[in-house]
């Protein structure tokens, strides 16, 4: 037979003080650990807001080509009251403006970034791309894949995003459509 020892009754688990000193300890190690896994966070969608715009022109070409038309891309726009960094849509009349009825492929905001669209290429805190008639930044991937402006001349151009950090991110876009970041 095996020889236990039991507790009487009264002398089981954990006392009063003991759980409330290891619920201090936790939380004393969260609250170390919360900045540096917010900071963390916050950098992971600044780098995601990148990594989406660069996947967008990569499917805007593929529309574009797709479909033998226009696909644009134009910043800083309004559909229907909501305001959006970007959207990417086929541009059926081909001047660079979204019009009612033209398919969205995208419509973005971003999570954690921003830019300043004021075209203003000495700052590098913009959208380096020409602008639409309603004076948007706006480029468009014709049928043959190469970014083109409404004129169009090539497009080659970057958007120079900025974290809540002040961090920066540039996503370049040749002239031959070859799409990077930096």
């Amino acid at each position: 037979m095996r020889n236990v020892m039991r507790l009487p009754l009264g002398q089981r688990g954990f006392t009063l003080l003991e759980a409330m000193i290891a619920v201090t300890v936790v939380a004393i190690l969260f609250s170390l650990a919360a900045p540096a896994f917010s900071t963390w966070l916050e950098n992971s969608h600044f780098r995601s807001d990148a990594r989406t715009l660069m996947a967008h022109f990569q499917q805007a070409r593929h529309e574009a080509i797709k479909y033998n038309s226009f696909c644009s891309l134009t910043f800083d726009t309004t559909i229907d009251g909501t305001h959006y960094d970007y959207i990417a849509y086929l541009d059926t009349n081909r001047d660079l403006q979204y019009t009612a009825g033209e398919r969205l492929v995208a419509a973005v905001k971003f999570q954690a970034s921003s830019f300043n669209p004021d075209n203003d290429k000495s700052d590098a805190d913009g959208v380096t791309f020409g602008d639409n008639p309603a004076g948007d930044p706006s480029f468009a991937w014709n049928s043959r894949g190469y970014p083109v402006l409404q004129n169009g001349g090539f497009a080659p151009g970057t958007v120079f995003l900025k974290s809540r950090q002040n961090q920066t991110q540039e996503v370049i876009l040749s002239k031959f459509g070859r799409v990077r970041t930096e």
